[in-house]
Parts: C-alpha cells; sequence; structure tokens
C-alpha cells in the first residue's frame, strides 16, 4: 500500500456494489510538522457521485462536493478503498488549517464514511445512527440533505 498523496481520486465501497468518491485535499505527509493536525489523517473531500470501480477520473467541481472531512488516511490506496489517478484540486471554501485548530479534531473511521456515503444515495437509512442528525453535521455547509436520502424513524 502507498500512502495517499495530494490530489488523489479514490473509491469508497457502497452497499449496492458500486462506489462513492473522493479527493484527498492535503495528505498525512504534508502536514507532519503541524502540530495540531490530527495524526495520520487526510483532508478529504466526498462527493454524491456514484460510480463504478472502473471510472475514469474527472475534475471534481465544487457543486459536486458534499462533504470535507478529516479521514483516517490509512484506509485510502488499500483494496477497499483504491485510489483510481489524481486530478487537479477543486476550489475549497474551508479551510482545513482554521478546522483543526478550532476543534477538538479526530479523523473519521473508515466504516462512518462509508455509512454516511451510502446513506448518501438511500442505501442505509439518513436517521440510522442514534443521533438523528448526525449525517446532517457530517454535510458542507449551504449543502442540503441528498435528495436520495431516506429516513428509518
Amino acid at each position: 500500500m502507498t500512502a495517499c498523496q495530494q490530489a488523489d481520486i479514490f473509491l469508497v465501497p457502497l452497499l449496492d456494489g458500486a462506489f462513492g468518491l473522493g479527493q484527498v485535499i492535503i495528505a498525512p505527509d504534508d502536514r507532519r510538522d503541524t502540530p495540531y493536525w490530527p495524526a495520520g489523517a487526510a483532508f478529504c473531500l466526498l462527493t454524491a457521485r456514484h460510480v463504478t470501480r472502473s471510472a475514469a477520473t474527472v475534475p471534481v467541481s465544487q457543486r459536486d462536493i458534499i462533504s470535507r472531512q478529516f479521514i483516517d488516511a490509512g484506509v485510502i490506496g488499500t483494496d477497499i478503498w483504491p485510489v483510481i489517478g489524481f486530478e487537479q484540486l477543486p476550489p475549497v471554501a474551508a479551510d482545513p488549517d482554521q478546522i483543526a485548530l478550532r476543534h477538538d479534531v479526530t479523523p473519521i473511521d473508515a466504516p462512518i464514511i462509508e455509512a454516511f456515503l451510502n446513506a448518501c444515495h438511500g442505501l442505509f437509512p439518513w436517521d440510522g445512527f442514534p443521533d438523528p442528525a448526525f449525517f446532517d453535521a457530517m454535510l458542507a455547509a449551504g449543502v442540503d440533505r441528498p435528495p436520495r436520502a431516506t429516513m428509518a424513524k
């Protein structure tokens, strides 16, 4: 496994056999000397795209972005979350340094990201966590709940 790098496009498995898509904006090695940066975290964009494993890499546009998260980078580039290429970076409204400074940031584990993207595509209940607003808090500022999201309760 190779460490993820800035601009990597990666796939996140979905329950229907397709994939969600993300992009590394800042890799952990780019911030190893920044004391407040969460250890082992990559700052990533998550998109609303629903793709196959053989998807071509195309640039992520601002309108594709549904979430910006610090993600445990150890899963990016594995067989489960493969890197399928790299592309130019979209403009990012959120400043990861400011997010890391303001919050006690802990990288989000792979299963939570997988559940979130599955919920975005209606494959897992949007309110399926003990806090029914958990996924709402993961959406990027100004992004509405995805239209395919379904409620269990």
